[in-house]
């Protein structure tokens, strides 16, 4: 069982690469102002994050039901250490969401700078309608 479990969070922790590796491709979308590639690395961001969380819930329930025998030094050692590495991972992914947050809050300023502009232009040339003229 401790076989199924170990080969788990190696799964697992491929997938928290994806997620990185997601990740900083939607920064470099987002500084890019591709909006195609937001879309498409936060669709696929989010499908590796729920697959992540499947796998861990997994992880769990083999970690639980563990026969006392499997339990040695060697293998809580494995736990551990994939536990501590699970914990950096997670850290810097918030990190990174952080810097996203503060992305998608300076492009949302952007976008209503422009509605507002937009706007002001439109007032402006409101009174210029020369379809009625005779």
């Amino acid at each position: 069982m401790i076989e199924r479990c170990i080969e788990y969070i190696m799964i697992h922790t491929d997938i928290f690469d994806a997620i990185n590796k997601s990740t900083n491709n939607l920064i470099v979308a987002m500084k890019n102002d591709d909006v195609d590639k937001i879309e498409f690395f936060i669709d696929n961001r989010d499908h590796v994050i729920n697959l992540s969380k499947e796998v861990y819930s997994r992880i769990e329930s083999f970690i639980n039901n563990l026969p006392q025998e499997e339990l040695t030094k060697e293998n809580i050692e494995i736990i551990k250490s994939w536990s501590f590495d699970l914990s950096d991972q997670i850290n810097s992914v918030q990190a990174k969401d952080n810097e996203i947050i503060e992305m998608l809050n300076e492009m949302k300023t952007n976008v209503g700078k422009e509605i507002g502009d937009i706007y002001k232009i439109s007032q402006k040339f409101k009174g210029y309608n020369l379809n009625n003229v005779k």
